[in-house]
């Protein structure tokens, strides 16, 4: 004979699927939960590294303004080179940089800008400031991040 079971009792062996049933739900949302978790960090950092990157733009850009407004002749006074020099460099690492870069480069983390001026003869070749006919003005700024180096550089030439 059949024993009949009441609305909300179990069944014998019924309890073990239930609570099988629980648990993995349980673990399904725990992964999901982690997977979410995981990609909100992701989506944080590269929130960061783009923060970054438009600032070193920014900065890179502020620099090259900054010497593209000097006059031709000023160009080599500004990164105190001498007609017979052929490249001169400014870098906020070593303090030849105005503070004002200083002040950029500290935005980010390890922030370092490098100006570097080439004076350029006819096809390109390297030449002398005082007989140049063309000069190449670089806007390098870099940081760290995650463990690397990164960097942007901007390049202008002036005629």
């Amino acid at each position: 004979m059949r024993r009949r079971h009441a609305r909300g009792e179990t069944r014998p062996g019924e309890r073990g699927v239930v609570l099988l049933d629980a648990l993995v739900a349980g673990a399904l949302l725990g992964l999901l939960a982690f997977a979410t978790l995981a990609l909100v960090d992701h989506a944080l950092r590269i929130g960061r590294e783009a923060d970054r990157l438009d600032a070193a733009r920014a900065a890179a850009h502020q620099v090259l303004e900054e010497l593209e407004a000097a006059s031709w002749h000023a160009l080599p006074e500004t990164f105190r080179a001498a007609d017979a020099d052929r490249v001169a460099v400014l870098d906020t690492a070593d303090g030849s940089a105005p503070a004002r870069w200083s002040a950029l480069a500290a935005r980010l983390p390890s922030g370092r800008i490098v100006a570097r001026l080439a004076g350029l003869g006819p096809g390109g070749a390297p030449q002398a400031f005082g007989a140049a006919i063309a000069l190449r003005v670089a806007a390098t700024v870099s940081w760290a991040e995650d463990g690397r180096t990164r960097s942007v550089r901007l390049v202008t030439v002036r005629t």
